[in-house]
């Protein structure tokens, strides 16, 4: 999906992933794209901040998705969803994850997201929720956009 607003694709950096901030498995793996992102090339913003609300606006604009619990990723003027975003990051971030990418990748689209949806709309009760967005640790603090 193309970003439209001009406004908001101004301020979005390059590869940029979007995660719910009270959700401790996206925190989880925030934290573990962290450790496999050697060149540190990923930033990251809260779906809960600014520029994460901007960011499900113009989805929503779109009318493409109608319930957002899902990880964003913007990359190169485009923003990816679900297991696409997930498996896109995972890409570009490690070369020793890029067969279980690109195994990944010939399964169609509809099921991994089918798969991806399952976990969402059950994440909260397996692996919990904060009250408000989790405070990263120092390491990648810098990574964040916390504001626009």
């Amino acid at each position: 999906m193309e970003v439209k607003n001009l406004e908001i694709k101004d301020k979005i950096p390059n590869k940029t992933v979007f995660f719910d901030g009270v959700c401790n498995l996206c925190n989880y793996w925030v934290q573990f794209v962290d450790k496999i992102d050697n060149k540190k090339i990923i930033s990251l913003c809260h779906l809960q901040n600014s520029l994460g609300i901007k960011m499900q606006e113009e989805i929503f604009k779109n009318n493409r998705v109608k319930n957002l619990s899902t990880i964003i990723f913007y990359f190169e003027g485009k923003i990816y969803l679900k297991s696409t975003a997930v498996l896109k990051v995972m890409s570009l971030t490690s070369n020793k994850l890029s067969f279980f990418y690109k195994f990944l990748l010939f399964l169609p689209t509809f099921f991994r997201d089918f798969c991806y949806d399952i976990v969402g709309r059950t994440r909260y009760f397996f692996f919990g929720k904060s009250n408000e967005c989790q405070i990263p640790n120092k390491n990648i603090l810098s990574r964040f956009i916390h504001e626009i």
